[in-house]
């Protein structure tokens, strides 16, 4: 029994266990292994700090509200309320700093998928890329099931014959139609059965593509059982619909001799649904190029910084924090550490944002909010951050902890300082009766560096000297990029040698900055395979429709033999034949993957431009898929002996 058993905290707190609570499911956003009542964290900040209608409580949330609403209760109703709640309680404060609240709220079911005002603090999934996925899917459905409907009425001359005999011992267009209906079923059931046997050998391939975690036991729910046997029903049903219709309509004195009547319309219809079909692999060629390029550009584009080599270590320990020029100290004397810098903030670890007030345009003195970082004086070198203008903070400068300040770009064009930031009024930390903490100018300028995604423009910056670092709880360390392993180890080596009490926690600043675009890697990899399984079933389709086309050619080609027509020529025939598909395939796809790519591209403030070699690419790459596919067929057809074909003719 754990109930009653005490736990110690890292700061020495105890606890004392009051319930054990089922596990939360593995996919839930909620990660925790305790939890504190609200009430215990009261007892332990003190009543009055928790109920404190200060600015520093109500201007600094860093909790988050969960609200069990009654039934029927929209939470519209909740946020409507809230002006007057902001009125009564707030605003006095916030005209004094010039600053305004606002209340958000977002679902629980939406924190994972959909976008909201709120996020958690697991990576989120993105809605857009689950249509996506499903749209993929749907296609390659409905393209297997072009493929059907080509190859069974390719074979429409090998089952005429069965057809008529059917008919004649007394077999109705209705019962050819359920007799064909009923194939087409029955193979749709197999491939259902193959899948699921296939399924636990796939699904860690596609868990390693998709950096999920889904197990068998996840698709065999009563709900997702129902959805999978009525997508095989449609999809059977749908497949031998226009071949049962087909087969079915012919007559039977034509197929008795050997010679069914076919709608010359069936085969313009083949026509254009493998078109339809190189049309969808031609749309998935761009996007995988083009999605691909993307990230080839995000991990290519100088950020204004060098994130290579550079490991930040973790500090939570106030204790350890208060050694941490110390241990900086032992750091160094390794020669792979070239040197290390403090801070409370860093590309990928979140910022913050303070009201500030800075000299305006005009010269006068306007409060704005902006982001800030808090720094220590070897930051901007260790990141190797450009400076546009000015300098960077000093210690033989005195008064900087206190009376300079560093922002970026941004930060001058939006305060409207034009060729020369240098020596502007700045003031930080603006207290409850106007004045502030910090009073001094500017000093530098810093070139712009994408401190978060390339999804986001960059904001104005102010980077403002910290000269405690009890308050900085990241150190950033900037090695050769040599024996990582070894480095790494003599970090925690050499913090253990201090006593702290939290476990060692480190990261690499690029592969942090890469997690930032995982989504888009993901899609990545699903578009490569996915372009792949198209192809495949576009080839297919292809395959089934150069051998129809051979077929209905035989007696063409054999007369064209007679009369002294080449290997080459015949070939000819059938490259032009299907390079026009091919073509026309691209002049349809080509402005649909142009619109759908550049509006993906728009989620990103920094992205790269459509080329036009992308289509060209394309074109080049389609045509030398299908004409490897149909070259085996043309050739078998026009190395036949012509005596041959024309006999049966």
């Amino acid at each position: 029994r754990s109930v009653g058993k005490t736990v110690e905290t890292i700061e020495g707190g105890i606890f004392e266990v009051t319930a054990v609570i089922k596990d939360v499911p593995a996919n839930s956003h909620l990660k925790f292994k305790g939890l504190v009542s609200a009430m215990t964290f009261a007892e332990i900040v003190g009543l009055e700090r928790m109920n404190d209608r200060s600015a520093g409580s109500f201007w600094n949330i860093n909790v988050y509200s969960y609200v069990l609403l009654a039934e029927k209760t929209s939470m519209q109703s909740v946020i409507d309320k809230s002006p007057e709640f902001y009125d009564k309680y707030m605003k006095e404060i916030g005209d004094q700093i010039g600053a305004s609240f606002k209340l958000g709220a977002t679902p629980l079911l939406d924190l994972h998928l959909k976008s909201g005002e709120l996020q958690g603090e697991l990576p989120t999934g993105n809605m857009n890329y689950v249509y996506i996925m499903i749209v993929i899917a749907i296609f390659v459905i409905f393209l297997a099931s072009i493929n059907y409907m080509n190859m069974s009425t390719a074979r429409s001359y090998t089952r005429a014959r069965e057809v008529g005999i059917r008919k004649v011992i007394g077999a109705s267009k209705q019962l050819l139609i359920k007799q064909f209906l009923g194939e087409s079923l029955f193979l749709a059931i197999f491939a259902l059965i193959i899948s699921i046997i296939l399924m636990p050998f796939l699904l860690p391939i596609f868990n390693e593509i998709a950096s999920k975690s889904f197990n068998i036991h996840n698709f065999f729910s009563s709900d997702i059982v129902i959805g999978i046997l009525i997508i095989t029903g449609i999809v059977g049903i749908l497949s031998g619909l226009y071949p049962a219709f087909y087969l079915s309509g012919f007559k039977t004195t034509a197929v008795l001799k050997g010679k069914p009547e076919v709608n010359n319309g069936t085969g313009s219809f083949r026509k254009v649904l493998v078109v339809f079909q190189f049309a969808m692999s031609v749309f998935a060629i761009i996007s995988t190029f083009v999605v691909n390029k993307q990230l080839g550009y995000m991990r290519n584009k100088d950020l204004g910084f060098n994130q290579h080599n550079v490991i930040i270590v973790e500090m939570r320990d106030t204790t350890f924090r208060r050694s941490t020029y110390a241990f900086q100290e032992e750091l160094k004397k390794h020669p792979d550490i070239i040197s290390c810098a403090l801070s409370i903030s860093s590309p990928t670890y979140g910022l913050s944002k303070n009201v500030i007030r800075a000299e305006g345009s005009e010269g006068q003195l306007v409060d704005k909010a902006i982001n800030n970082y808090y720094i220590s004086y070897d930051y901007i070198d260790l990141m190797e951050m450009e400076l546009v203008e000015g300098r960077n903070y000093s210690r033989e400068m005195g008064s900087d902890w206190n009376s300079s300040f560093i922002v970026n770009e941004a930060a001058t064009e939006f305060f409207g300082w034009g060729d020369s930031a240098i020596g502007k009024r700045f003031q930080f930390e603006i207290n409850l009766d106007g004045t502030a903490r910090r009073d001094g100018h500017i000093i530098g300028v810093v070139k712009d560096f994408h401190y978060i995604s390339l999804h986001n423009k960059i904001d104005p910056l102010v980077m403002v000297l910290n000269s405690d670092p009890f308050y900085d709880f990241l150190l950033s360390i900037k090695t050769t990029g040599n024996n990582t392993e070894e480095v790494v180890k003599y970090i925690e080596e050499t913090r253990e040698k201090f006593n702290p009490k939290y476990p060692f926690k480190y990261d690499f600043l690029d592969e942090r900055i890469d997690n930032f675009y995982r989504q888009e890697k993901t899609i990545s990899k699903l578009s490569k395979f996915s372009t792949i399984l198209i192809l495949i079933i576009a080839v297919l389709g292809l395959l089934g429709l150069s051998s129809y086309m051979a077929l209905q050619k035989n007696k063409e080609i054999g007369i064209r033999k007679v009369y002294g027509a080449t290997i080459p020529s015949i070939l000819w025939l059938f490259i032009k034949e299907f390079s026009k598909w091919v073509i026309i395939a691209n002049v349809i796809a080509w402005p649909v993957a142009y619109y759908y790519m550049d509006k993906w591209l728009q989620d990103f403030v920094y992205h790269i431009n459509i080329n036009l070699w992308i289509f060209g690419l394309s074109l080049a790459l389609s045509l030398i898929v299908a004409l490897a596919t149909v070259m085996w067929q043309s050739l078998k057809a026009s190395m036949m002996n012509p005596s041959i074909t024309l006999k049966y003719e």
